[in-house]
């Protein structure tokens, strides 16, 4: 016996084995009282199947996810045992389907011939304590963000091509060619933006404000007002898209009025749903990715640092 089996119970009492076997279902007939014979039939074996459950689901998204990125197997890289054993421990424990495919989504990275810097102990870490609410809160933001950076990147595109502010006679002669492209793109935009929604389990529930906090506090996800493209507008050539939070305090006229503007929008933000469509408004994205929540989205793959 070991000095850490030292103390430890080798027959359960009667209120112990009847919680352990009423937890687990009831105790098979022949199964002793002892306390490793309960350990073995109840949570070894079975914790042992479930674990091996799990990360045979997330191998599968895996398999996937490296023949999306045209990856062949035979061309993989191989991971050295003590990162093969950080994530099969985590993707192990991993039940709910998000957090599977979080899991799949790391592996799959460090499986690349060439795989980017990562320090997979950390990343392994920061999966390990996301909940399956916080899982898909987070990968609804990293997914929006990913929307409004493609969104801004396509008007640039669109401005490129109508010159209006440089030229507004340039546009005007086009027969409001330039206002049905933007309205095309807004269209396509807002579609993609209520798939992402969609697609959401935590998204409108009682869970998003907990999922939220919970991002919140492990340093994932900060407060920031992302005004994004969905609401009608007269001239949107000219009608600005973003603000953020510095650009709002900066305006205002006195320190006083600075530092209460601050403390009711951040309130207001702190409180609210991680993202809102406003009725006669453009879309706003309420929350973003903070510096390590960008590393842990860049290091799946599903968000660019």
């Amino acid at each position: 016996m070991t000095s850490e089996e030292e103390g430890l119970p080798s027959i359960l009492t009667d209120p112990a084995h009847a919680v352990l076997g009423a937890a687990a279902g009831g105790l098979k007939k022949g199964i002793s009282t002892t306390a490793n014979d309960v350990w073995s039939a109840l949570v070894g074996d079975r914790v042992r199947q479930w674990r091996i459950r799990n990360l045979v689901n997330s191998a599968e998204f895996t398999a996937g996810f490296l023949k999306r990125k045209g990856i062949p197997l035979d061309e993989a890289r191989v991971l050295p045992d003590g990162e093969v054993y950080t994530l099969f421990e985590g993707a192990s424990k991993a039940e709910d389907q998000t957090l599977q495919r979080l899991w799949a989504h790391l592996l799959s990275e460090r499986m690349r011939p060439e795989p980017e810097d990562c320090d997979t102990t950390l990343c392994a870490n920061l999966l390990s304590s996301l909940s399956p609410s916080e899982a898909d809160a987070f990968l609804l933001v990293a997914n929006l963000w990913n929307w409004v950076r493609a969104d801004s990147e396509a008007e640039k595109e669109l401005r490129k091509q109508y010159p209006y502010e440089s030229d507004p006679s340039a546009s005007r002669s086009n027969s409001g060619e330039p206002e049905a492209a933007y309205a095309a793109l807004r269209k396509a935009s807002m579609a993609k933006y209520e798939e992402l929604t969609e697609d959401s389990s935590v998204f409108g529930t009682d869970r998003e404000g907990i999922a939220r906090d919970g991002l919140v506090s492990k340093g994932l996800i900060q407060t920031v007002e992302v005004k994004a493209r969905g609401g009608s507008t007269s001239d949107p050539f000219r009608s600005g898209r973003q603000e953020d939070l510095g650009a709002l305090i900066g305006k205002l006229d006195t320190e006083q009025r600075r530092r209460a503007e601050i403390e009711r929008v951040k309130s207001e933000i702190s409180e609210g749903p991680l993202t809102k469509r406003n009725e006669a408004g453009p879309v706003s994205i309420l929350f973003a990715l903070t510096p390590t929540g960008r590393y842990l989205a860049s290091s799946l793959g599903i968000c660019d640092a």
